[in-house]
C-alpha cells in the first residue's frame, strides 16, 4: 500500500485510512508508540490504562464473585 505524505499546518502528516486504523486496532485520538528501525517506521498501539472508576468497578466485581473464597482465606 502506497501513501502520500501531506502538509498539515507547519507539519507533515501521513493520512491513515479506516482500514489501516482497524488493522492497528486504534481510533482517532488513541495514543500510539512510534519507533524506527533503519528507514522503517513501526507504529504500535499503546496500552490504555483503566480509569479509577473502571478499576473500582472491576475490583468490586471480583470481590463480589469471590467473596466466599476470600472470606475463607482470611480466616
Amino acid at each position: 500500500m502506497d501513501k502520500t505524505i501531506v502538509k498539515r499546518g507547519n507539519s507533515a502528516a501521513l493520512p491513515m485510512s479506516r482500514d489501516m486504523l482497524d488493522l492497528l486496532g486504534v481510533h482517532v485520538g488513541d495514543a500510539v508508540r512510534i519507533r524506527f528501525e533503519g528507514q522503517r517506521m513501526i507504529v504500535t498501539p499503546t496500552t490504555r490504562l483503566a480509569t479509577d472508576a473502571e478499576f473500582d468497578e472491576a475490583l468490586s466485581t471480583v470481590l463480589d464473585e469471590n467473596a466466599e473464597v476470600l472470606t475463607k482465606l482470611a480466616e
